[in-house]
């Protein structure tokens, strides 16, 4: 599972390929914290390249800690992912 949505680098470089690659999470105030690796395209990730870049989303309200649900609150608290397609 991934995100799809076309963003630059601040190297200029084109990415539309973004994977989880952690997640801190916090029992205490159901919050946590997503790191997405970003690719240039689906074989670049595939090809065991290395990201691009790595970007930081913060949770406020975590429920679930499945990798599906984790994906949705992305989409949902993040402006850079909101219309990110499910690949």
């Amino acid at each position: 599972m991934a995100l799809e949505i076309d963003l630059n680098s601040a190297y200029g470089v084109s990415l539309s390929y973004h994977k989880i690659t952690s997640v801190e999470y916090d029992y205490v105030s159901n919050s946590g914290k997503v790191t997405i690796a970003s690719y240039p395209d689906k074989s670049t990730r595939l090809g065991a390249w290395a990201p691009v870049s790595y970007l930081e989303e913060h949770i406020k309200d975590m429920k679930e800690l499945s990798l599906e649900a984790i994906y949705k609150a992305v989409k949902s608290s993040s402006e850079i992912f909101k219309e990110a397609k499910d690949v």
